[in-house]
């Protein structure tokens, strides 16, 4: 029975630890080289209009200097920057008040909000215990399990039947059938604790002074038939990295993670979500975010995920937001994922965003928040940029440089010539984040624009398609001086 109770454990700890999600990928890390100066910067003429209406000239067709990439574009009518600040921030430190104000925002105010139970001595009352048995019971056969598993084959399918059959049995024999005095489990106090207080609460796990250990809360909120969703808020501020996160995963529980499974299995197959689903999800996430007492944000973009389950899809509607500073969205760019990086200008605290998934009849199924900034000071309510035309001729020169080894597909070992065709269809401006040199605590927002496109490396001697990927961050400049700022952190 030992092994049933381990396998609970880890089904916590897996989503304690890892429920970040998963970093977009970018093309070009290039290297600011350190020119922008905050100091210099210049005010518009403020009696200029937002945009211009004067349209600029693209640039034409060209290729890198060793012929192994060809750019194409085919963004249109393109005006001049809007006018826009620079902005000096620094992360805001999550209080317990905020991830209140989050959870509730995301689940309502009549939500109650229960302390999670530690995840290596979690305790149920017998209620629980019952809809757990109830809940699990249907899936103690291989061919039920693969309903959840499609991917898995039949041997890994009957291993997992059997360990929710020695669960089950494992709860009915030890919890059932005990004297134990029936549970109640207590509210959630918002109070921030190191992470060790979730896994083992123990006297002494809230005084540990390991630098290693995050702050966290974690609080648990009934769905109904004995599941829980799982809210979480990091908080670290050291001298290494810092963190400011909130991660939501629906029904989060049981051997397996069967109960996310049981979730999405009944919540997301589902027909594909329509335009008026999307629509309705997409305001939802904006009232959310309007609620968290965070400053103003706007949902940047949405898409459907879809997860291939056999005979059936999943489907999920994703969506983006990101804060809106002084009138102007934020750039939607890829986001960093080594925040331990000893780069110069690199980054130790993650770009900021909120990401939400939910099913196509809007039930919140995953959620995350990085990063939330206060505003110190206002640089320049209206700097004065760089003409477009300037801007797109340093990107031409910029990506010259490149070649086709840097945009994503795997040529080692490979006999053949490769080339790579970039097919540049969109231009992002907006604000964007770039750190402040000699420190881990100051960062500025600037204007900025983002080169986005598709990649497809072809053989050289056939045309053979080899790898092809579609709306790639390909290069962001820095709108003030055209420096170039890096993607990632190296």
């Amino acid at each position: 029975m030992k092994k049933i109770f381990f396998l609970l454990i880890c089904t916590l700890l897996m989503f304690l630890t890892a429920c970040q999600a998963a970093p977009k990928s970018n093309v070009i890390v290039s290297k600011n080289d350190g020119s922008f100066d905050i100091n210099k910067v210049q005010s518009a003429d403020e009696s200029g209009s937002a945009v211009t209406a004067e349209t600029v000239q693209i640039m034409e067709p060209f290729q890198s200097t060793d012929k192994s990439v060809f750019f194409n574009i085919t963004v249109q009518n393109l005006t001049e920057l809007a006018n826009m600040p620079v902005l000096e921030v620094c992360p805001h430190l999550l209080t317990g008040e905020d991830a209140r104000n989050i959870a509730t925002a995301l689940f309502g105010s009549e939500a109650v909000f229960y302390e999670a139970e530690p995840s290596k001595n979690e305790r149920f009352s017998r209620q629980e215990i019952n809809e757990q048995i109830s809940r699990w019971s249907p899936y103690t056969s291989a061919e039920r399990i693969r309903w959840l598993f499609p991917n898995k084959d039949l041997d890994t399918c009957a291993a997992y039947a059997e360990t929710m059959q020695d669960c089950i049995t494992y709860l009915s024999t030890e919890f059932l059938n005990s004297n134990v005095e029936d549970y109640k489990r207590p509210l959630c106090q918002w109070q921030f604790h190191n992470s060790s207080y979730y896994k083992d609460r123990t006297a002494d796990s809230d005084s540990s002074t390991s630098f290693q250990e995050n702050e966290q809360i974690v609080a648990w909120t009934p769905i109904g038939n004995g599941m829980y969703n799982i809210f979480r808020a990091d908080r670290r501020d050291k001298a290494d990295y810092k963190l400011n996160n909130v991660y939501v995963t629906a029904a989060a529980g049981g051997p397996l993670g069967i109960d996310y499974k049981i979730f999405c299995a009944e919540k997301l197959r589902t027909n594909a979500p329509t335009q008026e689903q999307i629509s309705m999800v997409s305001e939802k996430a904006q009232r959310m975010m309007n609620k968290m007492g965070l400053g103003s944000w706007k949902i940047g973009s949405t898409h459907i995920e879809k997860n291939d389950m056999g005979d059936c899809i999943e489907y999920r509607i994703c969506v983006d937001a990101f804060p809106v500073l002084e009138g102007v969205v934020t750039l939607d760019r890829p986001q960093l994922n080594n925040l331990k990086s000893t780069e110069v200008y690199a980054s130790n605290y993650y770009l900021t965003e909120a990401n939400f998934s939910f099913s196509a009849g809007g039930e919140l199924v995953d959620f995350t928040l990085y990063s939330p900034i206060d505003i110190t000071q206002i640089v320049n309510k209206n700097a004065k940029t760089l003409t477009l035309k300037e801007l797109l001729s340093r990107a031409k020169e910029q990506l010259s440089y490149s070649d086709a080894y840097q945009y994503g597909g795997i040529f080692e070992g490979m006999q053949e010539d490769v080339i790579c065709k970039v097919q540049i269809s969109r231009i992002d401006c907006g604000l964007t984040r770039v750190k402040a040199p000699n420190t881990d605590n100051t960062y500025y927002y600037v204007p900025a624009i983002m080169l986005v496109g598709d990649v497809e490396c072809c053989i050289k001697n056939t045309g053979e398609t080899y790898f092809f990927n579609e709306n790639v961050p390909l290069l962001m400049l820095n709108a003030v001086d055209g420096s170039v700022i890096p993607l990632g952190n190296e």
